[in-house]
């Protein structure tokens, strides 16, 4: 129970809540060019990473304590998850890689190694080896997800088709996403980024659909307006 409690309040949440800051500040600091197809995920860029340097550091520095003070307490495998995800957005792939397969093979809880590799997939994507990140993606195929991770496998996997353009893939794995998103300003975003797909793949009702679908769930003004805009050609 000491260990428990101790490395969740000391350090693993606060290297959570560090992370939630650190995601929060670069999503809304992107600079989004609504004449291309917006990324399904922001593609990781160590040079904008570095506004939220000091917080990524913070992350490592915390969630380190868990492993290395409290291997005992069932925080150890979200630790190393907070871990692998800084090293990932300090574009540090190797430690990064390193750290997700270590949780899949150290890890005796199911939901955490299936973590591990949903982001160990979009590392490999971030780095551009695809077929790497194809084959944990049929790996993970024939696990039994829970909801989370479900939700976050099939956009990891659009994310992957859509860097190769291969908007038709990406487009049947994302009709089946929305299920598992909740309404928020992401899920708008996201029908945005689906509708241009559809736009190009030359099916105007499913792109209108999509376009429509945007002011159904919290857009700022700006992706409202292109939503709009888009949707009435």
């Amino acid at each position: 129970m000491y260990h428990n409690t101790t490395a969740r309040f000391n350090a693993y949440v606060q290297a959570r809540d560090l992370m939630l800051e650190a995601e929060k500040s670069l999503f809304e600091s992107r600079k989004e060019n609504f004449e291309y197809v917006l990324p399904l995920m922001l593609p990781i860029d160590s040079n904008q990473t570095a506004m939220v340097g000091q917080q990524i550091a913070g992350i490592i520095k915390k969630a380190s304590m868990v492993p290395e003070r409290h291997q005992n307490s069932k925080w150890v495998d979200d630790a190393y998850l907070l871990i692998g995800r800084a090293r990932l957005y300090k574009e540090d792939f190797p430690n990064a890689i390193e750290t997700f397969k270590y949780i899949n093979t150290k890890s005796d809880n199911a939901d955490a190694r299936h973590a591990a590799l949903i982001w160990l997939m979009r590392a490999y994507v971030e780095q551009g080896d695809n077929a790497a990140g194809l084959r944990v993606a049929d790996y993970l195929r024939q696990e039994a997800l829970n909801k989370a991770n479900t939700r976050n496998y099939y956009l990891t996997k659009a994310y992957l088709h859509q860097q190769q353009e291969e908007y038709a893939i990406a487009t049947a794995i994302l009709e089946e996403t929305f299920k598992l998103m909740p309404k928020s300003f992401q899920k708008g975003r996201t029908h945005f980024a689906t509708a241009q797909m559809y736009e190009l793949l030359g099916k105007a009702d499913r792109a209108m659909y999509h376009y429509g679908q945007v002011k159904k769930n919290n857009p700022n003004y700006e992706l409202a307006f292109y939503a709009d805009l888009n949707g009435s050609l």
